[in-house]
């Protein structure tokens, strides 16, 4: 397995992911000893941890799907129309933004459900 595979899986278990809510909000909490130069993995871990925590908080605010949950191209997809999505509301007015919100639902392949 791919280091890189292996830092996704664990930061979005939602052990590492309670770790990290708790690292963000309260002070004492740490998730690494050595919190000034970090290394490379502890960088891409963190903006799995991120990346994760961003995800699962618009699953719970219902902009988008548990589905895409379910698989790393679903996840990387949505991440990629997000990032579109943003590029092209920074031009709009803030009361043309909230009227482009758009749901992302996801149809899951193999049982044809949203």
């Amino acid at each position: 397995m791919q280091i890189e595979k292996l830092l996704r899986k664990i930061a979005k278990d939602v052990h590492s992911l309670n770790l990290f809510v708790a690292a963000k909000e309260i002070h004492g909490v740490y998730l690494f000893r050595n919190s000034d130069e970090l290394t490379r993995l502890q960088e891409i871990y963190l903006s799995y941890l991120y990346f994760y925590y961003n995800l699962n908080s618009e699953v719970s605010l219902q902009k988008v799907s548990e589905i895409v949950l379910k698989d790393e191209v679903y996840e990387d997809a949505y991440s990629v129309w997000k990032q579109k999505d943003n590029k092209n509301t920074k031009d709009t007015k803030p009361t043309q933004r909230s009227s482009r919100a758009i749901n992302l639902v996801f149809v899951d392949p193999n049982t044809k459900k949203v």
